[in-house]
């Protein structure tokens, strides 16, 4: 018999937060209601449409409380953003992509240089870029740590290897976006606290609340109705946590990383 995973979403950050209810809010179209049709609703490719086949009242009123819950996130989300270090930290974040990614073009070119030892230390680095893969799709979080290891890593080449593959503009560069990037993202957190700790926290605990009552009177559906009318919209839940589960898992290893490389003691809090 097929249920929804119950699973946390405390430990996600806001964004991953929203972005799985905003995934769960497209799902809703496979539910049934005892309206039928789903005219409200998008399209979502590989939903089919809704039914009124095991419908109830009571999940009709879960999803309309889910929706609203859902909205009033969105809207204090919205209005989070007008705190003016989140554009810089747009920026920086857009720029430091555009360097990693020539630091990723230069390494590979430079590594076929005709001279031997100009290839053979541009591969080293080369080595170090590709090793932790392209990090420029990933959260911002995730991609803050990624770019740490890459510079510490080149950091850390003889400085023979530096000078011979002509590596350190591109590497002074990307550290300075790195820093500044840190630097607005502290005072993006800072500016925001107060609204975390208030109004955005509350419309999140609350859109949170009204997908673990989704969930309940889905799999209660379930048991009384069978799982074929509930069938797509559990698989397409099921889906979205695992993915988040494995961003999270991944998330959790580069902060690992990052304190054992700087010497700090496992029971040290990691920032989210």
């Amino acid at each position: 018999m097929k249920q929804i995973t119950r699973w946390s979403l405390r430990t996600l950050h806001n964004e991953e937060c929203f972005g799985f209810l905003k995934g769960i809010k497209a799902a809703l179209v496979s539910l049934p209601t005892t309206s039928g049709g789903g005219e409200s609703y998008p399209e979502v490719q590989g939903l089919s449409a809704r039914s009124s086949v095991g419908a109830s009242a009571q999940l009709d009123e879960a999803i309309e409380n889910f929706n609203d819950k859902f909205e009033q996130f969105d809207t204090t989300l919205k209005e989070s953003e007008k705190n003016p270090a989140v554009s810089l930290a747009s920026d920086l974040d857009a720029q430091r992509d555009k360097f990693w990614r020539l630091l990723n073009a230069y390494t590979k070119v430079m590594a076929e240089h005709p001279t031997e030892a100009v290839a053979a230390a541009s591969g080293k680095a080369r080595d170090i870029v590709e090793k932790y893969g392209d990090p420029t799709g990933l959260a911002q979080t995730e991609e803050t740590g990624v770019i740490h290891n890459v510079l510490a890593d080149i950091d850390a080449l003889e400085e023979e290897d530096k000078e011979q593959s002509g590596i350190m503009p591109w590497y002074d560069k990307l550290s300075e976006l790195q820093a500044a990037f840190e630097a607005a993202d502290r005072q993006r957190a800072q500016n925001a606290k107060a609204k975390t700790k208030g109004i955005i926290k509350q419309a999140r605990q609350e859109a949170e609340a009204a997908y673990r009552d989704l969930v309940k009177v889905v799999n209660a559906a379930v048991i009384f109705n069978g799982e074929a009318p509930y069938a797509e919209f559990i698989d397409e839940v099921n889906a979205q946590a695992d993915r988040q589960d494995t961003i999270s898992d991944r998330r959790d290893t580069l902060n690992a990383k990052k304190r054992e490389e700087e010497g700090e003691g496992d029971d040290r809090p990691v920032v989210q």
